[in-house]
């Protein structure tokens, strides 16, 4: 029996557990598996802000090209916005609710750009004088074209041309 005791010490010696090694492991584990919401919650805002700033870009690309319009005439053809230009203004309008997802900086710019095409509606629609309506338009033509230059320029929210084959 005895030596079937020195036998098991021996073995229990050869084949120790190094616990506290496992006691790392076991808690490197832990807060992994702790910390994993919050990084899935990050990959949804930035997902959610990669949707927002092609949203933006569209709208702001259709609004630009009614800016653009309104600039180039020094009579303005049309006392109002068309149907599609309204709702690229009220599509942005919807996206400032979730504008907390974008960069600070992209807020602004997002918070500007959309100030000025609401001003500039308003105008439109209280019948000022045209060289007033062309100043404000100019206005938000310059922040359209910050805020395009922007958006676009953010990694997988650039909308290239498309290729012709």
């Amino acid at each position: 029996m005895e030596k079937i005791m020195i036998e098991l010490a021996r073995l229990w010696d050869t084949y120790s557990v190094d616990w506290p090694a496992i006691s790392a492991v076991a808690t490197l584990l832990a807060v992994l598996v702790a910390l994993s919401p919050s990084w899935q919650e990050r990959i949804k805002q930035k997902q959610l802000a990669i949707n927002l700033r092609g949203r933006a870009l569209i709208s702001f690309m259709i609004l630009k090209q009614a800016i653009v319009s309104l600039t180039e005439n020094s009579v303005i053809a049309k006392t109002t916005l068309s149907e599609e230009e309204i709702n690229a203004l009220r599509s942005l309008e919807l996206i400032m609710a979730n504008a907390a997802a974008l960069d600070p900086g992209e807020q602004d710019v997002f918070l500007f750009a959309l100030a000025e095409c609401i001003r500039l509606n308003a105008l439109i629609q209280s019948y000022h004088p045209i060289a007033t309506v062309i100043q404000q338009a100019k206005v938000a033509g310059e922040k359209l074209d910050i805020a395009i230059n922007l958006f676009s320029s953010k990694p997988y929210g650039r909308i290239e041309a498309p290729t012709v084959f």
